[in-house]
């Protein structure tokens, strides 16, 4: 459901009635999540065009939701078509709905794993048959780490990815949290976590500095770790400034060759 209801709030077409209604009752509690959501889609774009600038030629996204009109497979191979792409995601209807949605792209794949469960993401056939993991990887996980509330499981899913993966891999990573001082949600968070909680889908924010941690020793790039509109909008006052308490936080970090 949470991946479907991602996709509403999109405007997209692949969700159902129940998925809709739950949507509207997270509006109703919290109108910025459209917003949000759609400037996490606008970050998205500007990662997978910084990693092809970058060289990277294979994308793992992690909790990847539905892959609909402006995924990572459609702006990575309308820039460089060689580029091979993997979604990672937990629900079995998501799963499905995306491999259908995929089935005649033979450079993009589709994997059922939990995201924490690194050796299910990596062992996967289909990630072995497409990857070269002696190549830099671009990973992507956006708005999905605050889903795993376990902090262990939380920082052991971002590590278990980032110690598979090359040298001159890039990880981006959005996650909500407090921000200037005011929480999140705006004192919308006991409905917004019953709403959620109720689907199966229990939510913890982290603050930031929990979220530069998630990086590890990875060396985070300029301009740090910031709200979303500000990571290298595409032009000086491109990217509409969300309202002061949401955002999260948002960044991008990259595996030096020790």
């Amino acid at each position: 459901m949470r991946a479907r209801m991602h996709d509403y709030f999109l405007g997209g077409s692949h969700n159902f009635g129940v998925d809709r209604a739950a949507a509207r009752e997270v509006i109703a509690s919290w109108p910025d999540i459209v917003s949000t959501v759609q400037q996490n889609r606008a970050f998205q774009h500007r990662v997978v065009r910084h990693f092809v600038r970058s060289g990277i030629r294979q994308f793992l996204e992690l909790g990847s939701g539905i892959p609909t009109a402006g995924s990572v497979h459609e702006v990575a191979q309308s820039l460089a078509p060689e580029s091979v792409v993997a979604y990672v995601d937990i629900d079995p209807i998501t799963v499905a709905h995306s491999a259908h949605i995929l089935r005649d792209d033979q450079r993009t794949a589709v994997v059922h794993a939990d995201i924490a469960d690194t050796d299910a993401v990596f062992g996967a056939d289909a990630i072995r048959d497409l990857f070269d993991l002696d190549q830099p990887v671009g990973i992507l996980m956006l708005g999905i780490l605050h889903f795993v509330t376990d902090d262990d499981r939380a920082f052991g899913a971002v590590a278990g990815a980032q110690e598979r993966v090359a040298p001159n891999s890039e990880l981006a990573i959005w996650h909500p949290g407090a921000l200037q001082g005011k929480p999140y949600l705006a004192g919308a968070e006991p409905s917004i976590e019953r709403l959620y909680g109720d689907a199966g889908f229990p939510f913890t924010l982290r603050s930031r500095d929990q979220v530069r941690q998630l990086f590890g020793d990875w060396d985070v790039l300029e301009p740090g770790l910031v709200k979303l509109p500000e990571w290298r909008p595409d032009s000086p006052g491109g990217s509409p400034e969300l309202p002061g308490h949401t955002g999260g936080f948002a960044g991008v970090a990259r595996k030096e060759r020790r």
